[in-house]
C-alpha cells in the first residue's frame, strides 16, 4: 500500500470514529439538554445512545412533534430536532 492510502486510510478512520463525538449543553424550554459523547441527558436523566419520547409534554411544555435525539446527529441535526419539537427557540 502507498504511503498516500495509508494516510487516506487513517484519516478516513479516524474522522469517521470521531465525526459524532462531541459534548454540548442546551437550555430549553425543558431544562438543560446535554448532548455528550455517548449519551443525551435532560435534566437528571440520562439515556444511552439516543431519547424518543413520542409527544405528551415535558415540565408543563407540550412538544409540536415527537423529539428524537441521538448521539449519531451531528451539531446541526440535533439543535433541527429540538426547534421541531419546539422546546429551543
Amino acid at each position: 500500500m502507498t504511503t498516500l492510502r495509508k494516510v487516506t486510510l487513517f484519516a478516513l478512520l479516524f474522522f469517521t470514529s470521531n465525526a459524532f463525538a462531541w459534548y454540548e449543553e442546551f437550555t430549553t424550554r425543558i431544562g438543560t439538554i446535554v448532548h455528550g459523547d455517548n449519551f443525551i441527558a435532560i435534566g437528571g436523566i440520562r439515556s444511552g445512545r439516543g431519547l424518543n419520547i413520542s409527544g405528551g409534554s415535558i415540565n408543563g411544555v407540550v412538544l409540536n412533534a415527537p423529539l428524537v435525539l441521538q448521539v449519531g446527529m451531528d451539531r446541526d441535526e440535533f439543535i433541527a430536532a429540538m426547534r421541531t419539537s419546539g422546546i429551543l427557540d
